[in-house]
C-alpha cells in the first residue's frame, strides 16, 4: 500500500502512539480535540504533525479538512492515497478499530 500520509483521529493520543511506534516513512497527521494531547503527540516522532480540531464528531468533514490542510502543506496531491486510522464511532476513548483508505 503506497500512501502519502496517515491521518490518525485520536482523543487520547493512544492511536497516534501505536502508529508512530512503527516509524512509518510517510507523515502521520494526528487530529485531536485536546491541545494537551496535540503537544504530547508532537514529541513521539519527528514525522508526526498535529491538528487541533473543535470536535471529532463529524469524521467525513474532518477528513476533508485534514486532506485540504495536507495538500496545502505539500504532504499529498491529487490521486494520492491517504490512510485513516480511527476508533469506533460510539465515543469510547482508546478503542482504535477502524482503518480506511481514502483517495485525494
Amino acid at each position: 500500500l503506497h500512501s502519502a500520509v496517515i491521518l490518525c483521529l485520536s482523543q487520547s493520543g493512544r492511536a497516534a502512539r501505536f502508529v508512530a511506534k512503527y516509524r512509518p516513512t510517510v507523515p502521520v497527521v494526528v487530529l485531536t480535540a485536546d491541545a494537551m494531547v496535540a503537544r504530547q503527540t508532537e514529541g513521539y516522532t519527528k514525522n508526526t504533525r498535529c491538528m487541533v480540531v473543535p470536535a471529532l464528531d463529524d469524521v467525513d468533514a474532518l477528513v476533508k479538512q485534514a486532506i485540504a490542510h495536507c495538500t496545502e502543506k505539500g504532504l499529498c496531491k491529487a490521486g494520492d492515497g491517504v490512510v485513516l486510522v480511527q476508533g469506533n464511532l460510539d465515543g469510547t476513548v482508546g478503542a482504535t478499530n477502524l482503518f480506511r483508505i481514502h483517495y485525494v
